[in-house]
């Protein structure tokens, strides 16, 4: 007998597509910071094992609240807004429909998006402002930002 719990436990988050392209995103955002680390460590006369392990263990809190931030940015304005929201249910339901029965999920998203796409018309429509969507992400990369000003 399998409960929710158990299959909980064995969704592995090092395997789970989404947090991993996140990381991998995060990894990626950070690479620069990291070669300056290392670039430092290289010029104070570290070896390269030394210099990569050094700036390894420098830049891994930096890409954990770098993730956790990104992580909590998508949770706060876009899984919980639509989480509930009747038109979402309906499209994933439909893509997950199409995943049962062997389309591959890129696929099915794209198929299942294109034929609802009149769904989202009075959407296109709304006026917003520039600001409004972008805010949050802003004052989040602001603060990244003189976070990583603060550890170089």
């Amino acid at each position: 007998e399998s409960t929710e719990t158990d299959s909980d436990n064995e969704d592995s988050i090092e395997d789970n597509e989404g947090f991993l392209l996140l990381w991998k995103r995060v990894k990626s955002e950070c690479k620069d910071k990291f070669d300056n680390i290392y670039q430092r460590f290289i010029d104070e006369g570290e070896d390269e094992e030394g210099a990569t392990e050094m700036a390894e263990n420098r830049i891994k809190p930096f890409e954990e609240r770098k993730f956790l931030q990104k992580y909590s940015i998508f949770l706060e304005h876009y899984w919980f807004p639509l989480f509930n929201n009747a038109t979402h249910k309906k499209i994933v339901g439909s893509i997950k429909s199409l995943i049962d029965k062997g389309v591959s999920p890129s696929s099915a998203i794209r198929r299942i998006l294109n034929k609802n796409k009149g769904i989202f018309e009075d959407l296109f429509e709304t006026e917003v402002s520039e600001d409004e969507d972008t805010d949050e992400e802003v004052s989040d990369e602001e603060s990244t930002n003189e976070n990583e000003s603060d550890e170089e």
